[in-house]
């Protein structure tokens, strides 16, 4: 995979350590001496704190939103209230600020943007991050599709937003099998639904070779649904 730093320098990446449950990895680059910025402490975190996001929400670069944390250690749900290790803040993510920072008033990263749960932002804390990166490589084998897609922020039907249209296909592979062809545009996984161009990924981190995954796509105007049955195979370096 392609690292692009934000001074333009691209590097190869590889994936050398990953956490499904999570939606999070450790990516590493032939290069040293990087700036970073400062870690906090999000034991520390508490409602009413101050919180920033930064990210390229909808291909706007380097794009912030503030607004204060509502919770740490909760989770509000459709079911209610969920604990975990998750800060809950009460500012706006949008597709593109997943996997960014969210810092605290003094640009300290107190946790990584990873999803929204009603209004409201999650964020994973930044000791769970560091407990992660401390426990050293674990590359597990992934689920494997076979398919190439490129996201398009609306597929112009009703009822309808987002989708990944499919432009590859490997022949042989567990979607080819399936049946789904170039051209397909996938709109939901799992029965989630596809609203930027991290859903692909992150759906299948938490999916295990041989479970059936649900896909359900536009094919011309005319909506399909599949189940994949995805092979295993291990991240390359």
């Amino acid at each position: 995979m392609d690292v692009v730093l934000a001074d333009g320098r691209k590097f190869t990446g590889i994936v050398a350590s990953l956490h499904p449950d999570r939606d999070v990895a450790i990516i590493k680059i032939a290069e040293g001496d990087l700036p970073a910025a400062e870690i906090g402490d999000s034991s520390t975190v508490r409602p009413g704190q101050i919180a920033i996001a930064v990210g390229h929400p909808l291909g706007y670069r380097d794009a912030v939103t503030a607004g204060v944390i509502v919770a740490a250690g909760q989770a509000a749900t459709e079911s209610g209230p969920r604990m975990g290790d998750h800060l809950q803040a009460d500012l706006t993510l949008l597709p593109g600020n997943s996997g960014g920072p969210l810092v605290d008033a003094w640009g300290r990263v107190i946790g990584v943007n990873t999803m929204v749960a009603g209004a409201l932002a999650l964020a994973i804390p930044s000791q769970a991050v560091e407990r992660f990166v401390a426990s050293g490589p674990a590359v597990k084998p992934n689920a494997y599709l076979g398919i190439e897609v490129k996201f398009v922020a609306d597929v112009r039907r009703p009822g309808f937003g987002a989708g990944l249209v499919v432009v590859g296909v490997v022949e042989g592979s567990p979607a080819d099998r399936a049946g789904l062809i170039i051209g397909d545009v996938i709109v939901a996984l799992s029965e989630i639904e596809v609203v930027d161009q991290e859903t692909l990924p992150a759906s299948m981190l938490r999916l295990q070779p041989g479970d059936p995954v649900a896909i359900k796509v536009l094919r011309g105007d005319e909506p399909r649904d599949f189940v994949v049955v995805p092979t295993e195979r291990a991240w390359e370096e």
